[in-house]
């Protein structure tokens, strides 16, 4: 999990950390871990978010098809960073030959979506969002704002310093760390522009996420449906604070249906539950956000009614929730 501010430029600013929570038998066996948090950072901000559509909002490469560009932002950020650490001094990971690491891998930055990927290694999911998965093997992860992902990097070269590399989606930008094996001696870090190979290999998909543990949902009907369109400042047609809320009652099965009609991807995020992205089988992964894209796209998710209070369903773009994409689920008597 993570933990940061919602307000003004708090998060901009690195008011952010991880939070592990240890399961009491550990399932998975490895040599060493590392959290890795994957952030843009702006300099000399002033106290308030950007509000409306920046320049280019929407605009996409000139010399590609807008339909193909995926974007989360269109905010200009200097640095991208890993661990609160630029491009030039970047964190190092240490391994032997042989060794397994976990790798936490978070994006807890405001208007930036990531590929991310360690050149010469290959990536095996376990995780997504803090629930397990059955494990999945790519070459690069896409993390839409809020997203986190656990891999297990096998280190099979014999020895060396590889890039671990995170690029923008929809923009231009680096950011890095160093995966260093021990008993290089002096061998050098790679270019601090050298870009993995495996960032343009296989990308996961939510479809190749198989749940461990799909949501126990009753049998029939669910109790309760939404259907919302997403904008750059709407959720269902409605902006906060002037939204109403999302009424829910205790022990319903809801689900809701997300349809995108702007020109950027908003990674939506519902606080206090887990849900479980619908898809065929009924084994969808088991989320606390799920990235919808851009021009059309959709996504339906079932949760369980069952932590009662008022919750935040909002863009993990924090831009985009400051300028309204935010509503409550509210639990409300029958």
């Amino acid at each position: 999990f993570m933990y940061h501010a919602h307000v003004g430029v708090q998060l901009d600013r690195g008011l952010y950390g991880p939070l592990i929570v240890e399961p009491r038998n550990e399932p998975l066996a490895y040599d060493g871990e590392y959290t890795l948090m994957l952030d843009d950072w702006r300099d000399g901000v002033d106290d308030h978010a950007d509000h409306g559509t920046p320049a280019g909002e929407g605009v996409a490469q000139p010399d590609l098809d807008p339909t193909d560009v995926v974007s989360f932002g269109g905010r200009a950020y200097p640095l991208l960073l890993i661990n609160g650490r630029p491009p030039d001094d970047p964190p190092v990971l240490q391994a032997r030959p042989g060794d397994r690491l976990r790798l936490r891998v978070m994006n807890i930055a405001a208007d930036t979506g990531f590929r991310f990927a360690v050149a010469g290694h290959r990536l095996t999911v376990t995780h997504s969002d803090g629930m397990p998965v059955e494990p999945v093997t790519v070459d690069a992860l896409r993390l839409g704002m809020g997203e986190r992902y656990d891999v297990l990097v096998d280190a099979v070269q014999p020895g060396g310093a590889w890039q671990v590399g995170v690029e923008p989606e929809g923009r231009a930008g680096w950011g890095r760390a160093v995966l260093r094996y021990s008993g290089s001696g002096s061998s050098g870090p790679p270019a601090v522009a050298e870009r993995p190979v495996e960032l343009d290999g296989r990308l996961l998909q939510y479809a190749d996420l198989l749940a461990v543990e799909p949501l126990q949902l009753p049998a029939g009907a669910p109790d309760r449906l939404y259907d919302l369109t997403l904008t750059g400042t709407q959720i269902g047609g409605q902006s906060y604070p002037d939204a109403n809320p999302l009424p829910v009652t205790e022990g319903e099965w809801v689900r809701i249906t997300m349809r995108n009609t702007s020109s950027k991807w908003h990674p939506m995020h519902l606080h206090g539950h887990h849900f479980q992205v619908l898809a065929p089988g009924g084994r969808g992964p088991v989320k606390d956000t799920v990235a919808v894209p851009a021009r059309g796209g959709e996504v339906t998710f079932d949760f369980l009614a069952g932590n009662p209070g008022r919750w935040l369903f909002h863009c993990h773009n924090h831009h985009h929730m400051e300028d309204g994409m935010l509503r409550l689920v509210e639990y409300v008597r029958r």
